[in-house]
């Protein structure tokens, strides 16, 4: 799969996955394929409800297709997720 494929960052809201972060690609009227590159892999995205997820802003979506470069892979994913975490959530620390 290629960088130009992917439509978005995305937060599941529903089901096992809730709460969870993935890339989408693959959108159509009602669905979205969806990879992490951990337990969903490219080999095997999961198939998810546009409703039962939400999109986030272009800019966070940048910001992690910012450390994706050429073809993709699983543990590109993993990695870009992962910083993105890391940026977003580190950043809050106590005292």
């Amino acid at each position: 799969m290629k960088k130009e494929q992917l439509c978005g960052l995305v937060i599941s809201l529903k089901g096992r996955d809730a709460g969870e972060l993935f890339l989408a690609y693959d959108k159509s009227e009602e669905y979205a394929m969806l990879v992490d590159g951990k337990r969903r892999k490219l080999m095997n995205p999961k198939r998810k409800n546009l409703r039962h997820m939400r999109f986030l802003p272009d800019s966070e979506f940048q910001t992690v297709s910012g450390y994706l470069e050429g073809q993709l892979t699983d543990a590109m994913i993993r990695r870009a997720i992962a910083r993105y975490k890391a940026g977003k959530y580190g950043k809050q620390g106590g005292t």
